[in-house]
């Protein structure tokens, strides 16, 4: 993925090829991985002018590059001291699916009784019919699994576990809590030194 002044350069690519085609720039909820989606057939049709892959990664990280400098974009000011760029985040999808499987299950009754070995076998439903057996009441020994066949996944919800951004540290605290003039000012400093 392109960062710096080659993001920037791709970033304003996009943002005027889109905007021939339209008045305004697309909204976050319709940035879809789907053949049938506006941003999608717009991106399948310019990434290879852009030597840009056409995958799930590079995809959102583009499309919300536009999204998250739009107004940078809109008048203009766009360049590498301003760019944002979208940071990769990790979620967890929870989800459900209702599963109906066959299974064997093999286990044993013990009876008392009167009868022979092959008395009891050869009259052993008779007896379940008239309550003497109760074969439901079986100890489990072991089971078989047959087969099995699911209504699909289902998405319960999805939450962000984490988020570069929000993760402080010292020195973030510490630029957090600084005006906007101490900002220019640390931000000047630096690039006479540094340069």
């Amino acid at each position: 993925m392109f960062t710096g002044n080659n993001l920037v350069m791709v970033t304003k690519i996009l943002y005027s090829q889109w905007m021939k085609n339209h008045d305004e720039l697309f909204k976050p909820n319709e940035v879809r991985w789907d053949d049938h989606d506006e941003v999608y057939k717009f991106y399948k049709g310019i990434h290879k002018n852009l030597s840009i892959p056409i995958d799930v990664d590079e995809f959102f990280y583009y499309m919300n590059t536009l999204l998250m400098n739009e107004e940078n974009l809109k008048n203009g000011t766009l360049d590498s001291s301003n760019i944002i760029e979208p940071k990769k985040k990790l979620f967890q999808i929870n989800v459900s699916e209702r599963r109906y499987e066959t299974y064997t299950y093999y286990g044993h009754v013990k009876k008392d009784g009167y009868f022979t070995k092959d008395q009891l076998e050869s009259n052993v439903h008779e007896l379940y019919s008239e309550g003497y057996v109760e074969l439901y009441d079986y100890v489990q020994d072991d089971t078989e699994y047959i087969d099995g066949e699911g209504q699909g996944i289902d998405v319960e919800s999805v939450q962000l576990l984490k988020d570069p951004k929000n993760e402080s540290t010292e020195f973030n605290k510490f630029l957090d809590s600084l005006t906007e003039s101490e900002v220019k000012f640390l931000k000047g400093e630096l690039e006479k030194r540094l340069l």
